[in-house]
């Protein structure tokens, strides 16, 4: 036993310590390797969790946006018609602008800050 212990603690580096100090830093490798290991794990399976994560992420994106581009017309495609009013429903109107340089909606947004998209003509 005698040899076998001083050829282990040789191997190891420690052909001088005492079996209770040779023990003692075995215990610790190994408790701190089985910690060590352990984590490499955890960090393992949060990556893989994570990068599922981001897969899933990505693919709802995908499907979200081929909704999106399924639901608008195409280029090219005839859009939505307006049928234009009928004499029963006479066409109402915006105040005009004083600029010209400004485009339809900035007229409208205009109006309804102005609240005259919202006033009742009076019935004549």
């Amino acid at each position: 036993m005698d040899t076998s212990y001083k050829a282990a603690a040789k191997y190891f580096g420690e052909p001088t310590a005492k079996p209770e100090d040779f023990f003692a830093i075995i215990a610790s490798f190994t408790t701190s390797f089985k910690k060590t290991h352990e984590d490499l794990i955890n960090k393992k399976a949060a990556a893989a969790k994570a990068a599922e994560k981001a897969e899933k992420a990505e693919k709802a994106a995908a499907k979200k946006k081929a909704a999106i581009e399924k639901s608008q017309p195409a280029a090219g495609q005839d859009e939505v018609k307006i049928e234009p009013n009928t004499p029963e429903q006479p066409r109402k109107t915006l105040p005009a602008s004083n600029s010209n340089e400004r485009g339809g909606m900035d007229d409208m947004i205009a109006a309804i800050r102005a609240g005259a998209a919202f006033r009742r003509k009076a019935a004549s």
